[in-house]
């Protein structure tokens, strides 16, 4: 049975959980014009998907009742006054969420209170939840913007906005390796969404594999709420092997990095590529390729743009290539260096006829430079080089 319903803008007072049942149609006039909003405390959440029977939870698929499948809501708000949950999906496949807000009742999302997100998926050990996407959608003022702890495979959150949250994301920290929760989410995609004032983690992944975050853009995350300069935790955090962070942009600066790293994955095998920083696959960083202008006939040591903080490595190597006139080298220089010492071994090939680039390190407030000096032969060097290091 083909179930549809539509909500003119308005405001809809409800005291009990509102089920959707499979192949449903919800149509609202728009986010914040339509809004469905929950008073009563006594109840589990706004609204949950049922199966055509209108069961729910562990109830599922019984008497013969088709899982919940093929649902598409759109344009609507749904919005929890009390301390529960918004929306709790369990045992569904192939549904739509496309311009529906999530919301929660916290005026200042900086404790948790509660484990209550705006959205939370779940399972049975037969009925996996598999393919829902949530496109356009708001999840705000609440402690978790989405939970996932069971099996689940191919959710997608696209062109979203997560804001004031405790967290954004919260992935298998209870995927216990049994039951419904044997493996938990995989394949977790959030694309091109925005973070903001989200007091802890943007994204914080436990030991669960195959999460994707890529071109999301994080701003005010992960600062408990004071913005740039208060770093207090990642952005971003993956603690299982195969997790991306593609594409994604933050407001956290090189200087905030330091203390509090963007992303944190290092001890797992992640691929992560961030357009300042670089490439980080596992522990090893490679920085974007870079160029400078190395001036003819410098005889004091002068700096290059290349810059290497104790704090983020005691060793790195820098491949390099230099172009001077129709001289040429190729070259790797090895840096060792602490707070007293700083070593640099600098191991090239080049033309018969020599480039005339010399290499030395200078060091400052936990930063080696590496310095240059050059012969008069009426022609600038150019130099291009790419850092590469292991955390």
């Amino acid at each position: 049975m083909l179930f549809r319903s539509y909500f003119p803008a308005g405001v809809y007072l409800v005291s009990d959980v509102i089920k959707i049942p499979s192949y449903a149609r919800i149509q609202g006039d728009g986010i914040d014009a339509a809004v469905i909003k929950q008073t009563a405390s006594g109840v589990d959440c706004v609204v949950k998907l049922s199966d055509s029977k209108q069961q729910v939870d562990g109830n599922i698929g019984n008497n013969g009742a088709t899982r919940p499948q093929y649902i598409s809501v759109q344009d609507i708000t749904f919005w929890n006054t009390t301390d529960k949950p918004v929306l709790l999906i369990t045992s569904a496949q192939n549904c739509v969420f496309t311009r529906t807000k999530l919301q929660g009742s916290f005026s200042v999302a900086n404790s948790v209170s509660s484990s209550s997100p705006c959205l939370k998926i779940t399972s049975t050990p037969s009925l996996i939840s598999n393919n829902i996407i949530f496109d356009k959608c708001e999840f705000s003022d609440q402690t978790y913007g989405v939970i996932g702890d069971d099996d689940q495979f191919n959710v997608v959150i696209s062109n979203s906005k997560f804001t004031n949250l405790y967290r954004g994301l919260k992935i298998g920290e209870y995927t216990t390796g049994s039951g419904s929760a044997l493996v938990g989410p995989q394949g977790l995609k959030v694309i091109n969404c925005l973070f903001n004032s989200v007091y802890k983690e943007g994204i914080l992944g436990y030991s669960v594999k195959k999460l994707s975050s890529m071109g999301n853009y994080f701003r005010d995350v992960g600062n408990h709420f004071n913005g740039t300069g208060s770093p207090q935790t990642n952005v971003i955090v993956y603690a299982a092997d195969d997790c991306v962070s593609i594409g994604d942009t933050f407001d956290r600066t090189n200087t905030d990095a330091v203390t509090w790293p963007r992303i944190s994955g290092a001890a797992y095998g992640t691929y992560l590529l961030i357009a300042n920083v670089g490439v980080q696959h596992g522990s090893t960083i490679t920085t974007p390729g870079r160029q400078q202008t190395l001036t003819d006939n410098t005889s004091s040591a002068t700096a290059t743009t290349i810059t290497v903080n104790i704090n983020d490595t005691n060793t790195a190597q820098i491949y390099y290539r230099i172009t001077r006139n129709t001289t040429y080298r190729t070259g790797v220089m090895r840096l060792v260096h602490n707070s007293s010492t700083q070593v640099l071994d600098d191991d090239y090939t080049e033309t018969a006829t020599a480039c005339g680039v010399t290499f030395a390190t200078s060091y400052s407030s936990n930063v080696t430079t590496i310095t240059y000096t050059t012969t008069n032969t009426g022609y600038d060097a150019n130099l291009r080089y790419d850092i590469k290091y292991s955390l």
